[in-house]
C-alpha cells in the first residue's frame, strides 16, 4: 500500500470510528443522537483550516452540509468540559497516528 492509500485509510479511521470510540468512552456522547463525535471532530477540525477565527455559525453550516441540522444554541450546549476532554483525547491520538503509524515529523505539534 503506498504512502497516499495508507494515509488516506488512516486519516479515514481516525476521523470515524476512532472518533467514535473517543466520544463514547470520554462521555461527549452518551446516547444515540443526531450529532455524532465523528461529525463535532470533522467540523471542529475542518472548520479551523484556513480561518482565523471559526464561529458556531460556520461549525453549524458545516454540520448541515453533513446532513445534521443544529442550532447555534444547540451547538454551544454541546462545548462542555467531556467535549474539552473529547478533543484532547483526539489530539492527542492524532500525534500518536502522524507520529508513529505514519511516520511524519510532529514537532510543529
Amino acid at each position: 500500500m503506498n504512502k497516499i492509500t495508507c494515509l488516506s485509510k488512516k486519516l479515514k479511521e481516525f476521523f470515524n470510528e476512532k472518533a467514535e470510540k473517543i466520544s463514547i468512552t470520554t462521555r461527549f456522547i452518551k446516547r444515540k443522537r443526531k450529532l455524532k463525535g465523528s461529525s463535532f471532530v470533522k467540523a471542529m477540525v475542518l472548520g479551523n483550516i484556513g480561518v482565523d477565527n471559526c464561529s458556531v455559525e460556520t461549525m453549524c453550516q458545516l454540520l448541515n452540509e453533513d446532513s445534521i441540522d443544529i442550532t447555534k444554541q444547540g451547538l454551544d450546549f454541546r462545548f462542555t468540559e467531556e467535549a474539552v476532554e473529547f478533543m484532547k483525547r483526539m489530539y492527542n491520538e492524532s500525534v500518536i497516528l502522524f507520529k508513529n503509524i505514519l511516520q511524519v515529523d510532529c514537532k510543529i505539534l
